[in-house]
């Protein structure tokens, strides 16, 4: 399958050097498409279609069919899965994920489908999107819209996923708001036989109308049962009412986000990632939710069957018959005059705020539903005889969304990637014997991943072991985490030292890395930035330091470095220094 606007191109045997090049190419227009059943085996398709979602271009989905295993290998590429025909996702940031389910459609309207939503992503990328107030949040967002050409249930998910973190408590919270859900009858109204004016010409009679609609909200995960924390809207006994409520929840999150330091918002947030994670200190972030939308002739009722909330919304009783003006001997008479709109569709827009354990990071299912009873009165002539029929039928769909909770963007401890200064900047990875080295870069790789946790040591996020010196000979190696001075370590501006040894630091030879200095390294005792360690020392850094140099301080006049310093210290080298890549909402 192809779009006529672009060329096939395979990347699954590209080699890895042309396959980073065209990944850092700026032109907005690549676009990927992924037959996950065709590639569900070859790990190295794998990596590279999420480095190419990552990256922020569009990737179109084909499903085939649905199983366990891969809807497991969808949510680890995309963070979310469910029975899609056809997805197209595209990552707006670090946290938010636009989802385009496209079902029902045949090849080529999908096509042309997708081609419509590439170009409206081609000119949303042309505007500068707004900078949000609060960066560094644990958080996911996945705003999923359903095309599909004839379709009885139709919605506009929203799905945060949220981690709240303190020393008394730690906690994840999965907020579900459809905008709205949309239950649609395709039968509705009258229908009159006959050849008389405005007969079909079929030997039918109808009348048929929703008795009641249905809306659910559900969530499930493999290992607990979720907690209902909040939810909108209430039960509401009237039949004609407009409804609008905002639902705000608090959110406490452990940690800093570096403001304490007085400099620019991402030279804070670096400082952040810099330090260790302190339970003690944190924020509050609100999160808020509005619905609104009206209602006539249908009453709301809210109920909860374990981790199911349940929205019915029966019809006003003296209705139920509204579409039969009156029955006679033979056929009735019948008449959409006091026919409402709600009586073709009704839609509500509704929330759920759930709670589940911070440490879980196994996978969570959203289920959005939507329904109808529909009453179907029928009439026709059997020779000289009218005969009827008067049922109930139910109508139910629901669609589901898989998550995936192990996410490195929903971490306790900013997850980042420790880049090296030198050469072509590789980072620093966990190998299978436990050994530590430098590789090409990819946030795909969770070997890559770490965390300074509040003991000032670096977890792993594969295989949570923690980031250690081997004193005998100054490898770096991953061990089971203790209270230990050989795993903890310290910041110093762009310098990783050891807490164990304050002589020590980590330096790269190559793709080795090394903490103990050798004929190769020399290591000077630069000093520290006394307002702010995690800062530069002087303002002429990594150079030597001149004689105007003045030490930065974000929070007040930067004084002139010492006269001594130009004489003692030197430039320090590209080898001893390391910047990171923070993976966190907004950054």
């Amino acid at each position: 399958m192809s779009l006529p606007q672009y060329q096939a191109l395979s990347v699954a045997a590209m080699p890895e050097e042309e396959f980073k090049a065209r990944l850092a190419d700026e032109k907005f227009s690549s676009l990927a498409y992924l037959d996950i059943a065709a590639v569900k085996d070859d790990e190295a398709a794998i990596e590279k279609v999420t480095a190419i979602f990552r990256s922020g271009k569009p990737v179109l989905l084909k499903m085939g069919y649905q199983t366990t295993e891969l809807a497991k290998t969808v949510s680890s590429i995309f963070g979310i899965s469910s029975a899609f025909d056809y997805a197209l996702f595209h990552r707006v940031s670090n946290s938010e994920i636009n989802v385009y389910r496209l079902e029902g459609y045949q090849d080529e309207a999908v096509l042309e489908a997708v081609g419509l939503l590439v170009k409206e992503l081609q000119a949303r990328a042309g505007y500068p999107r707004e900078e949000g107030e609060f960066i560094g949040l644990p958080k996911l967002t996945y705003n999923i819209n359903l095309q599909s050409p004839n379709q009885e249930m139709t919605s506009v998910v929203n799905i945060d996923v949220v981690r709240s973190a303190e020393r008394s408590q730690d906690k994840k919270f999965v907020s579900i708001k459809t905008s709205p859900t949309t239950a649609r009858s395709t039968k509705n109204g009258i229908t009159i036989g006959g050849f008389g004016p405005g007969g079909s010409g079929e030997n039918l009679w109808g009348a048929y109308l929703p008795h009641s609609y249905r809306f659910t909200h559900q969530l499930t995960t493999e290992q607990i049962v979720p907690i209902l924390v909040n939810s909108a809207p209430a039960s509401d006994t009237r039949t004609n009412f407009n409804y609008s409520e905002t639902k705000t929840n608090g959110i406490s999150i452990g940690g800093t986000l570096g403001s304490e330091f007085g400099g620019t918002k991402a030279e804070n947030i670096t400082y952040a990632a810099k330090s260790p994670f302190n339970v003690n200190f944190g924020l509050n972030y609100s999160h808020s939710k509005t619905m609104s939308y009206a209602f006539q002739d249908y009453s709301l009722i809210a109920s909860r069957n374990g981790s199911k909330l349940t929205w019915n919304a029966p019809i006003d009783p003296k209705l139920k018959a509204v579409l039969v003006e009156r029955l006679t001997a033979g056929l009735p008479v019948l008449t959409e005059a006091r026919m409402t709109p709600m009586m073709r569709s009704a839609s509500l827009e509704s929330y759920t705020l759930w709670e589940l354990p911070g440490n879980y990071t196994g996978t969570a299912t959203v289920s959005i539903g939507g329904g109808y009873d529909l009453n179907r009165r029928e009439w026709w002539w059997d020779r000289s005889q009218v005969k009827s029929l008067h049922v109930t039928d139910t109508y139910d769909a629901a669609e589901q969304y898989m998550l995936d909770l192990n996410s490195p963007f929903l971490t306790r401890e900013m997850t980042v990637l420790i880049r090296s200064a030198d050469g072509v900047g590789k980072c620093m990875a966990e190998n299978a014997n436990s050994s530590v080295s430098l590789e090409s870069c990819m946030a795909t790789n969770t070997h890559q991943l770490w965390g300074l946790d509040s003991e000032n040591r670096y977890v792993n996020r594969a295989s949570n072991r923690c980031l250690s010196v081997r004193e005998t000979d100054g490898a770096l190696v991953t061990e089971s985490c203790a209270m230990d001075n050989r795993q903890q370590w310290e910041w110093q501006a762009d310098r990783i030292h050891s807490l164990y040894n304050r002589d020590w630091r980590l330096y790269a030879d190559n793709s080795r890395l090394k903490v103990i200095p050798d004929d190769s390294m020399h290591f000077q005792d630069t000093p520290k930035n006394v307002f702010n360690p995690l800062n530069i020392p002087w303002a002429s850094y990594p150079r030597a330091p001149s004689i105007h140099d003045v030490m930065p301080n974000h929070l007040g006049p930067s004084p002139q470095i010492s006269p001594e310093w130009v004489e003692r210290y030197q430039g320090v080298p590209t080898r001893q220094r390391w910047r990171i890549e923070i993976l966190r909402d907004g950054l």
